[in-house]
């Protein structure tokens, strides 16, 4: 195991490498959820609850603990602002509409713990579902998952472009960081928590005109 602590853009950034075997990418989606736990034979007896409370903690002071893992290495980074520097605050004004086209429950929850008094979630859980919106919607910003029951969320793209201009921002929430160009950001499942996407979404909305 391999512990460094290094200055960030934001304050200091410590990290935790192992070279185990890795965490199973089935379970990375939901790690840090409550009494959530991979199983295999190394696991070891506990209640689930230590990477959901540190997470907790780190968001609590500011910060943010992500992590990223394939088999033989593993590294958690606990990200902690200086003393003095503050998290961004929410847009003043009435709240902005996203569209978050998502089928699962747990990463929609993410999301809109995550955006909670900076935007309304308008939920859509399939490509259909989505597009029979589109004439109708009128959002910031669109999050697309990378897959859906009816599709990738890629193939939206083209008609969310269409029916909202070709400047309007699409974020990918992707399993890889391997995606089609045209997304004004990707956040990759298993390494982004709340305050990620919300630093994300923030700067994304404050480049807006209301």
């Amino acid at each position: 195991m391999v512990l460094a602590i290094q200055p960030s853009p934001r304050g200091w950034t410590l990290a935790v490498e192992d070279h185990g075997p890795g965490i199973p990418e089935a379970f990375q989606a939901r790690i840090f959820r409550e009494f959530s736990q991979a199983g295999g034979p190394h696991q070891q007896p506990g209640s689930g609850l230590g990477l959901s409370i540190s997470r907790s903690l780190a968001e609590a002071m500011g910060g943010a603990l992500e992590f990223e893992s394939r088999p033989g290495r593993t590294v958690f980074r606990l990200d902690l602002p200086a003393a003095g520097r503050a998290i961004a605050p929410a847009p003043q004004g009435a709240l902005r509409t996203i569209l978050h086209v998502e089928d699962d429950d747990v990463v929609s929850g993410l999301l809109a713990e995550a955006l909670e008094g900076v935007a309304r979630v308008d939920r859509a859980r399939t490509l259909a579902e989505a597009r029979e919106r589109l004439p109708r919607g009128d959002w910031a910003l669109a999050v697309l998952d990378g897959r859906l029951p009816d599709g990738a969320g890629p193939e939206l793209l083209p008609a969310l472009r269409e029916a909202c201009g070709d400047t309007f921002p699409v974020l990918l929430y992707a399993g890889d960081d391997v995606a089609p160009p045209g997304f004004a950001h990707i956040f990759i499942k298993g390494r982004c928590g709340p305050h990620e996407i919300r630093r994300v979404i923030l700067g994304i909305l404050g480049g807006q005109s209301s």
